[in-house]
């Protein structure tokens, strides 16, 4: 299967919105989603594994980016 098959495409209603972004703007917006992204999964398993230490919460988020959830 090919990786690219789990991301979505933009919606019709967003491609001129990104279009109208410049480099830098939507460079911002890529780096403050997957900051966005990183804080919702360190909750998510801090919340799954209240045993864990802010650690290991942190090794799971970083093994989940860089391998896939799995």
């Amino acid at each position: 299967m090919n990786r690219l098959d789990h991301y979505e495409l933009p919606s019709e209603e967003m491609i001129p919105i990104l279009r109208a972004m410049t480099p830098a703007k939507r460079l911002e917006t890529a780096f403050y989603l997957a900051r966005l992204a990183r804080k919702m999964m360190l909750a998510q398993a801090s919340a799954a594994h209240p045993e864990w230490t802010e650690q290991q919460a942190q090794q799971d988020v970083a093994r989940r980016i860089l391998r896939g959830a799995e």
